[in-house]
């Protein structure tokens, strides 16, 4: 039972054999992406208008025949560990394509089972060599030592080929990874190693408040435990009791956007208040954005033309002296397209009130369209909640039940204290990131896919 590696299987492992792969993404190939894969190996890539596009789409179908000539190797190691009885009917070491849970514990199972069937025949013999002459005991003993050599020698190449499944694997996660951020969404936030905190209380007054601060503190633990910087640059502090509101801060480290990027939205505390007796549901509203990509995005927005303006000019009102009503130095400007206006009359100069009014209008404006991205994230993140759920909250705090209901993934996760102190949103955010990159996968590959032909 002795197959030999495919060409196309030696060449991987003498490119892989003094280096192993580390990856930044928090997850590996599903069995379905690497089924795409498989599919994609077997197809004709369009011509595009974009040939840089054409390019990538190449390098990923070119890897993507390595990994299928891996599979197609596994797969008549397994037919022939079949045929000896090393390996059940139902059995395969296709991981990717059949769903066996890691190569290491096929490895394993593999050697188990080899190891057994070595000691099995080890035994039979033995037991053939009491009865057989020394010319019959010598043979067996052969065939014994040459059984249990192939048995290894196959078993080696079977870890090596799962072996190399995951590597291969691991370098088209990195490809497809970089093609979602050069081609599918190029506006993309993945890189981004600072961000933009925004916590503001919601429904619950004081309480609210109150939430916001304990909502700071457990960012702050987090980001001690991931070895980032936070630092606070607004906190207002609420004058009856140590709340805050409005508060933001600003994080720094590595891929920051991608960890954080998950706490987005409505945060929802149910507990009893410092300030009563009965259990209160009060909101926070958690915001987190790349301050600098958001800004230019604004600016875009912001780009006044002369045609959207409409520019008035009037005579002052109020107190100010003889020429107050004689010269028209009141300037009011309109925005067109949104309907913003703003009115200046501060000075006796028509020229300076007009800059004046200007200014204030690309201030307005600004916080304009800042509110108008912000509830569009929103809104585009509702609709692409994995529960669900219609409502806007993203995550519950039971202090009564002692558990905290993530509406995102629908889990609950037993331990307040732990949240807070940023252990249990480690795991939480870990998690949120694997899913995150398995959509993000699932959506190029479809992207991919969509641009060949059988």
């Amino acid at each position: 039972m002795n197959k030999p590696l495919s060409t196309a299987a030696r060449h991987f492992f003498l490119s892989r054999r003094n280096s192993r792969l580390f990856s930044s993404i928090p997850t590996e190939l599903t069995s379905s992406q690497q089924k795409l894969l498989v599919q994609l190996a077997k197809r004709t890539v369009s011509k595009t208008g974009d040939g840089r596009t054409h390019q990538k789409i190449t390098k990923i179908q070119e890897r993507s025949k390595v990994l299928k000539t891996l599979h197609d190797d596994l797969d008549v190691y397994a037919e022939l560990f079949r045929e000896s009885g090393l390996l059940d009917e139902g059995d395969t070491f296709g991981r990717a394509l059949q769903g066996v849970p890691s190569p290491s514990a096929m490895g394993a199972k593999v050697g188990a089972r080899v190891d057994a069937k070595v000691g099995a025949d080890a035994k039979v013999d033995a037991q053939a060599d009491a009865k057989a002459d020394a010319k019959a005991d010598a043979k067996a003993d052969a065939d014994v030592g040459a059984h249990a050599h192939a048995d290894t020698h196959n078993d080696d190449d079977v870890r090596q080929l799962l072996r190399a499944v995951e590597d291969v694997g691991s370098l088209l996660l990195q490809d497809v990874v970089d093609f979602y951020k050069s081609v599918v969404n190029a506006e993309h936030h993945l890189d981004t190693d600072e961000v933009k905190l925004e916590i503001t209380p919601g429904v619950g007054g004081l309480e609210a408040k109150l939430f916001c601060s304990d909502l700071l503190s457990m960012y702050e633990h987090f980001c001690k435990l991931k070895d980032f910087q936070c630092t606070l640059i607004r906190g207002e502090s609420d004058d009856a009791k140590d709340g805050h509101r409005n508060i933001v801060a600003v994080v720094k480290g590595e891929r920051v956007y991608e960890h954080f990027v998950q706490e987005n939205g409505i945060h929802r505390v149910q507990r009893v208040p410092v300030n009563s007796k009965k259990i209160q549901t009060s909101t926070s509203v958690v915001f987190v954005y790349d301050e600098e990509s958001l800004r230019k995005k604004i600016k875009k927005k912001m780009n006044l033309k002369k045609s959207d303006l409409i520019i008035e000019t009037k005579r002052s009102g109020g107190p100010g002296g003889q020429s107050v009503n004689k010269n028209e130095t009141c300037v009011k400007v309109l925005h067109k397209p949104t309907n913003i206006s703003v009115e200046v009359q501060k000075t006796s100069s028509q020229m300076q009130n007009r800059n004046m009014a200007i200014e204030a209008l690309k201030t307005k404006l600004f916080s304009f369209y800042y509110q108008q991205e912000k509830d569009l994230f929103f809104k585009c993140r509702r609709s692409h909640k994995m529960s669900g759920d219609r409502s806007e909250k993203i995550r519950s705090y039971n202090f009564i039940n002692d558990f905290v209901t993530d509406h995102l993934s629908n889990v609950q996760y037993p331990g307040i204290d732990l949240f807070f102190r940023g252990d249990g949103l480690l795991r939480l955010v870990d998690h949120h990131r694997r899913v995150f990159y398995r959509h993000l996968v699932d959506e190029t590959l479809r992207f991919i896919l969509a641009r060949t032909q059988e």
